[in-house]
């Protein structure tokens, strides 16, 4: 019922860990242009589906509280999963559900060997951009444990908007 805090909870001691945030983004005419162009291409047959869940999957390994994709993932209404390549080489995925009206990234996943090469950066630009002029903003949920993805966001103009969720540590 009430929220926690860090400190004494009868025998046990609570230490926050991190927060699950929402953080949302304006899209408009200051919206960067991605630096570098990718084939998309939107996940539909099975072998397409275990091509983007094993890259997610490996992406996101060890990332706080993200939970192993499988094909029910796949499944939900509204959300356009896709591929990112480079000439034949995949880079990476990402997934927008369009239920809302303001579409939220659920998941953005560039291969963890290519990482620090600007594709992340890349690749959630274009992924913005193909929301089209229509879309007003875009939203996301990170965990502030994940820096990498806490920065890129923030330097691509993300905010927070709220806390979903904090974690502790019970010793």
């Amino acid at each position: 019922g009430e929220p926690l805090h860090p400190g004494p909870v009868g025998v046990w001691r609570l230490t926050h860990v991190h927060d699950m945030v929402t953080m949302e983004r304006a899209l408009g005419p200051d919206l960067p242009k991605p630096t570098q162009k990718f084939v998309l291409k939107p996940v539909k047959k099975a072998l397409e589906e275990k091509t983007y869940l094993d890259l997610v999957n490996k992406a996101y390994r060890d990332v706080p509280n993200a939970k192993t994709q499988g094909q029910g993932d796949l499944r939900l209404p509204n959300c356009r999963y896709t591929l990112a390549y480079q000439g034949e080489q995949l880079i990476g995925a990402y997934c927008l559900d369009l239920s809302e009206k303001t579409p939220q990234l659920t998941t953005l996943a560039v291969d963890p060997e290519l990482r620090r090469l600007g594709l992340g950066r890349a690749l959630l630009l274009t992924a913005l951009e193909s929301l089209g002029p229509k879309a007003g903003a875009c939203s996301l949920l990170v965990s502030t444990a994940n820096a990498a993805a806490m920065g890129l966001y923030e330097q691509t103009g993300f905010a927070q908007t709220g806390v979903v969720s904090s974690w502790f540590e019970v010793v």
